[in-house]
């Protein structure tokens, strides 16, 4: 009986810690989950913030650079007088930067601003030549400020694609700059090579590509290894993998090709 009673015992005792580890591991829950709650309310608040601060950045960016873009275009085309060629060369190159700036903050926008994530793309029937081409021939224009030549090798005819203008123009837009920025090599070279009607891969690189390169999964290289591309490069990226495909800037010895592929649907599914 001394034996049971003391075993008795000694149960109700392990009871008794059992329950009082059990009120304690409640409290510690419970001030858990207040933190918890803490966190959540300032991630949300620090989300509001940012989105107030984005739209007032770029409210207050795009207003005076829009006059800025509306004056150079009235003294292109004359209104206040005929100017000499290296004026109008000169107006030229400030119009090319100002369009620059201005698709830079709205991709900046569509990067980390509101809606940024739930933000879809407006996919209709789209001209791919056409826009390929209008890219092609303004990074012409921006490579010569450089001193670099850009050539292309585009097949004569391109099925129109199902996609969103507007940000493939941006991802172009974006891309094209990154890879003349990056360039160590006096000459580009543009080749689109068509994988099928759902697919079509655009290299611009020094002009010995190679005839048939693997299709590159390897991530982009860090911002820092990259010297002024990372905000670029990072849009670039997030519209390439809105539109379906994916864009890659690879060092290679002492070049560096950018490439940008894209799957999509041909406009004739839609």
């Amino acid at each position: 009986m001394i034996v049971l009673g003391a075993v008795a015992l000694a149960l109700a005792f392990l009871l008794v810690v059992l329950l009082l580890r059990e009120a304690a591991l409640r409290r510690q829950l419970a001030e858990l989950r207040t933190q918890l709650r803490a966190v959540e309310e300032l991630g949300r608040l620090a989300e509001q913030s940012r989105t107030r601060f984005f739209g007032a950045v770029a409210h207050d960016l795009k207003t005076p650079l829009t006059a800025v873009i509306g004056y150079q275009e009235l003294l292109a085309d004359g209104v206040y007088g005929e100017l000499p060629e290296r004026a109008r060369e000169a107006l030229r190159r400030l119009g090319r930067a100002g369009e620059q700036l201005s698709h830079l903050i709205d991709g900046l926008t569509d990067l980390v601003g509101p809606d940024a994530q739930s933000r879809q793309p407006n996919l209709q029937p789209v001209d791919l030549r056409r826009i390929l081409f209008e890219a092609l021939d303004a990074a012409a224009a921006a490579a010569a400020e450089r001193n670099l030549t850009l050539t292309r090798d585009l097949p004569p005819e391109l099925p129109a694609v199902h996609t969103d203008p507007e940000k493939l123009r941006q991802l172009l837009d974006f891309a094209f700059t990154s890879a003349i920025r990056a360039a160590s090599q006096p000459t580009l070279h543009a080749v689109l090579r068509v994988e099928g009607p759902l697919a079509w891969t655009l290299e611009l690189g020094p002009t010995a590509l190679p005839a048939e390169p693997p299709l590159a999964t390897a991530p982009l290289p860090d911002a820092e290894a990259v010297p002024r591309l990372g905000l670029r490069l990072a849009i670039a990226r997030r519209l390439a993998r809105a539109l379906g495909g994916q864009v890659l800037l690879l060092p290679e010895n002492d070049a560096t090709t950018l490439r940008i592929r894209l799957v999509g649907a041909p406009a004739s599914a839609h």
